[in-house]
């Protein structure tokens, strides 16, 4: 398995293995305009942004995103219903 190694504006970091490339992309430790390089004998440089491999993983990490806020709204609109139905119930018992 190739080495993959990263130029950032830092410095240059090498990963052993894709997986351990892919993880730092995922925590934002590499970012899109870094370069990235496949293995110790290719003198091709890349953008991480351009790697077909990362892009659908952005796709993914971004419905995952909408997902989780489309959730919590609809946590936080039930619970509002809840405590609007609760407060209107105690108004009517004291009067």
């Amino acid at each position: 398995m190739p080495k993959i190694h990263v130029k950032t504006p830092e410095g240059e970091l090498t990963f052993q293995t894709w997986a351990e490339f892919q993880t730092m992309w995922k925590h934002k430790f590499i970012g899109p305009d870094d370069l990235v390089r496949r293995g110790d004998t290719s003198a091709k440089w890349t953008r991480a942004g351009d790697l077909p491999e990362l892009r659908g993983m952005a796709v993914r990490d971004n419905k995952d995103d909408r997902r989780l806020f489309l959730i919590t709204l609809a946590f936080l609109v039930f619970g509002l219903a809840i405590v609007l139905a609760l407060r209107a119930v105690l108004l009517a018992k004291s009067h």
